[in-house]
C-alpha cells in the first residue's frame, strides 16, 4: 500500500462539491450533467472570491472568471460554454455583470450565481428519508428498516440516573 502524502492530497484528494437538489429535485431532474457540473465548479470558486473580498454593495458573493478560463477548466468551446451559461441562467442559477473596459482591453464579467430552489417533491427519496409537505408543513419520513441486527453495547453505565424523571416529560 502507498500512503497517502501531504502534496497528494493536496493535488489528488480535492473534490467539487455536486448538490444532490440538482439530481432530486423536479425543478432541476431535465438539466444536462454538463450544466450540473459547470454550476458545482462555478460554486466552488466562491470560496476565492470571498478571500478575495468579491463581495458587492448588497453583500452578494461574486466571481470574476474569463470565458476563456472557464473553457479550459470544463473542456469545452465557445459556444459549449454560452449554452451552459444559457441554461444556467434559464433556471436562474447564474447572473453576468459586464464590467467596463479597462486600458488594457475588455476585462471579465462579473458572474453572480442564484442559490438552488427547493421544491418537493423530490424525485428520488434517499436512505435516510426525505420531505413530505402537507399544508404548509414538512414532515420526515424516514425509511423502513429491514432486517436490521441488534446493535451491541459492551456496558452501560446507567447509574445514577433518575428514570421518573425522564419518562415524566
Amino acid at each position: 500500500m502507498k500512503r497517502i502524502t501531504a502534496s497528494h492530497y493536496q493535488t489528488s484528494e480535492r473534490y467539487y462539491k455536486l448538490p444532490k437538489l440538482l439530481f432530486e429535485s423536479e425543478r432541476y431532474k431535465d438539466m444536462k450533467l454538463e450544466v450540473k457540473v459547470s454550476y458545482a465548479i462555478l460554486k466552488d470558486r466562491l470560496e476565492l472570491s470571498l478571500s478575495k473580498g468579491w463581495i458587492d454593495e448588497e453583500g452578494a458573493v461574486y466571481l470574476i472568471y474569463s470565458n476563456a478560463n472557464l473553457m479550459e477548466v470544463l473542456g469545452c468551446s465557445k459556444s459549449k460554454l454560452l449554452s451552459i451559461k444559457k441554461t444556467l441562467r434559464e433556471y436562474g442559477l447564474i447572473d453576468e455583470v459586464q464590467q467596463s473596459s479597462s486600458e488594457k482591453g475588455r476585462l471579465a464579467n462579473k458572474i453572480y450565481l442564484g442559490e438552488l430552489i427547493v421544491d418537493t417533491p423530490l424525485v428520488s427519496k434517499s436512505d435516510g428519508g426525505s420531505l413530505k409537505q402537507t399544508r404548509g408543513q414538512s414532515q420526515k419520513q424516514t425509511s423502513p428498516v429491514l432486517n436490521s441486527a441488534p446493535s451491541e453495547t459492551k456496558s452501560s453505565d446507567t447509574e445514577g440516573i433518575d428514570y421518573e424523571d425522564l419518562f415524566r416529560r
